[in-house]
């Protein structure tokens, strides 16, 4: 099978975002193997889908996106989540609960693309059950130190818990937040400083993480490593939806750090990346040419 050689994953949740324009193949995880693929790199999405009509058409949009994909199947209903778009474009979310993703069970195809991925980005919302949580953890253990594995934290209350942001932090060795999560975490972790910088540091200290990627929306973003810290303000853009645009932030960065772009210019590319989705409605949006260069 062609995924069984894909080196990116989005691990975790797929679901399908209700929004007033009609249905979007959604989730963190697929969002994010859709745009780390548009340099060139094969992706697949792992997850959990019933036995249901959404199931296949998740199969199927996964193929048209040009992404691969490894789901366990149960009879639990696939994935949903009603969004709802504010006058700013920002986004809330009514996520479904006890559905496939909830019980996503590792097969062994899972395990051995797990031993070869290069770049694993996976989150806190997929890990809200224990069977779920239980299958991303195996995953993780079962990649090679070299993987890149990234935690892109996607806090959506009342879906996480202080256990479960520790244990996907110390799971990972790339880390992103927005700055209204890293307040929270900053809160249930019990990191206090004496600036957000400072702060940002102890972070990748306590928890010897190689990259701490914090977004601020419309006032920048900030890629710290242990020995520097690098700030991007963010591009204005005429905003449809900011639906995906974290998510396209992540997969264009490591998309470029994999093809040997340095941090800097992987930073720079996942700001105009971020900004591009933006400014059209939905997650999954192809890049320009321009941005694939």
């Amino acid at each position: 099978m062609q995924s069984l050689f894909n080196p990116i994953v989005g691990l975790g949740e797929v679901l399908w975002d209700l929004l007033s324009t009609g249905p979007r193949l959604g989730g963190a995880p697929a969002n994010f193997a859709f745009h780390a693929s548009q340099l060139g790199t094969p992706a697949v999405v792992v997850s959990a889908v019933g036995k249901d009509e959404l199931a296949e058409k998740t199969r199927q949009q996964l193929e048209v996106s040009g992404l691969g994909f490894l789901f366990s199947t149960n009879s639990h209903p696939t994935g949903e989540v009603a969004v709802s778009v504010d006058d700013t474009g920002s986004a809330t979310y009514d996520i479904r609960p006890d559905v496939a993703w909830d019980y996503m069970e590792l097969s062994k195809d899972m395990r051995q693309l797990a031993k070869s991925a290069r770049t694993v980005c996976f989150g806190t919302l997929s890990q809200r059950s224990p069977v779920s949580r239980a299958a991303v953890r195996e995953f993780l253990e079962n990649t090679s130190d070299a993987c890149l594995r990234i935690c892109d934290i996607n806090l959506r209350p009342p879906h996480y818990s202080a256990e479960v942001i520790e244990e996907s932090i110390r799971l990972c060795n790339i880390l992103k937040v927005s700055s209204d999560e890293q307040r929270e975490i900053n809160v249930l972790l019990g990191l206090n400083a004496e600036s957000p910088i400072a702060t940002s540091h102890l972070l990748l200290q306590r928890y010897g993480l190689h990259i701490l990627i914090v977004t601020c929306g419309e006032h920048g973003s900030h890629v710290y490593t242990p020995e520097n810290h690098y700030f991007i303000p963010a591009k204005a853009v005429t905003l449809a939806d900011t639906v995906g645009a974290g998510d396209s932030f992540t997969g264009a960065f490591c998309a470029a750090l994999l093809r040997g772009d340095s941090i800097r210019q992987a930073h720079q590319l996942a700001v105009e990346v971020a900004a591009h989705v933006c400014a059209h409605y939905g997650a999954m949006v192809a890049w320009p040419k321009r941005l694939t260069l």
